[in-house]
């Protein structure tokens, strides 16, 4: 059986990233966009979409894709 994930962030590490998911465990539901998750501290960091449902540039740093900081209690899954 492997250790559970407790951090994760695009690009790694872990090393296998791409096709994690992570789950909101208040809600059992997926979250979507995201792009750094520590579960320990229970955070993570997904990027933000419009009201059309569009990823937008952060006003305050014209050079990045908005993003948002979420708390909760969360799980990253590798795939099955």
């Amino acid at each position: 059986m492997t250790e559970a994930l407790t951090y994760a962030v695009v690009g790694g590490p872990p090393d296998d990233w791409n096709g994690l998911t992570i789950f909101d465990l208040d809600t059992w539901k997926e979250v979507k966009e995201v792009i750094e998750a520590n579960t320990v501290e229970g955070w993570l960091v997904r990027l933000r979409r419009n009201d059309d449902g569009q990823f937008f540039i952060d006003p305050e740093h014209s050079d990045e894709v908005a993003k948002e900081r979420l708390t909760g209690r969360f799980e990253i899954r590798r795939p099955a």
